[in-house]
């Protein structure tokens, strides 16, 4: 789970600033979402 956070979060700080923000948010529900998956499974 950490690791999945690394690897967005590297990502993010190699794209620029606009398409950060926009991807700050699909990640946040990208997250959210593998809780559920891992959680439920």
């Amino acid at each position: 789970m950490i690791l999945i956070f690394k690897l967005l979060f590297f990502y993010q700080t190699s794209d620029s600033e606009m398409i950060i923000e926009g991807n700050q948010v699909l990640s946040i529900v990208s997250l959210l979402m593998l809780n559920d998956y891992f959680f439920y499974n």
